[in-house]
């Protein structure tokens, strides 16, 4: 699973929310590998209008608001259901 954070790297909810998808991962106990995208130039090729947000494996899965460690989660197990995996 390819799990992306996007949003501008020096704004602290970007950092929360690094640290958020980080403990969803291990609390989930899945295989992922975490990327930033935090450029405007990054961020301008992603199917995406606002910021902070998630994108796993290509897919939008929330943006624009705080992102909860509940949320994540939540996003990490619905991202794993639509590739078949667990």
């Amino acid at each position: 699973m390819k799990i992306q954070i996007i949003g501008p790297r020096a704004d602290p909810v970007f950092r929360d929310l690094e640290a958020v998808v980080l403990r969803a991962i291990h609390e989930l106990h899945v295989e992922a590998t975490l990327d930033e995208v935090s450029t405007l130039e990054e961020i301008q090729k992603l199917p995406m209008a606002v910021y902070p947000a998630i994108v796993i494996d290509g897919s939008l899965m929330c943006q624009g608001h705080t992102i909860t460690l509940e949320r994540a989660k939540q996003c990490i197990l619905e991202a794993a259901k639509r590739s078949g995996s667990s």
